[in-house]
């Protein structure tokens, strides 16, 4: 999948392993990355929703994004796209045509 970003700065730390460390630490910088080559490497969202990660679409407040886990409690936070727009709602069969998802944030939204 293509993967992009919401801010530069989550782009620069997603490139740069020391500074994934030095503002995560060593386990959660492992965790990230193998989440990021997680993405990467799925085809499209149904996919994706099959790996290790726990990849799971969130409700309330937060309905239209998605996340899977880091170090707990944090969570990295995604939207899938479709041709560069956002994709509010999935139904079971669109998730093979979402091929694109843009990282949000890493936090612990509980």
């Amino acid at each position: 999948m293509k993967v992009c970003y919401k801010t530069k700065k989550l782009a620069v730390l997603a490139a740069n392993e020391k500074k994934q460390v030095k503002e995560m630490g060593a386990l959660c910088a492992k965790i990230f990355a193998k989440r990021l080559m997680t993405m990467h490497a799925a085809e499209n969202m149904k996919e994706l929703i099959l790996m290790p990660g726990r990849f799971h679409e969130l409700k309330g407040e937060r309905a239209g994004q998605w996340a899977c886990d880091l170090e707990h409690p944090l969570r990295l936070i995604f939207c899938p796209q479709k041709e560069g727009a956002a994709v509010r709602e999935i139904e079971n069969a669109d998730t093979i045509e979402i091929i694109e998802l843009m990282i949000m944030e890493i936090c612990d939204y509980h």
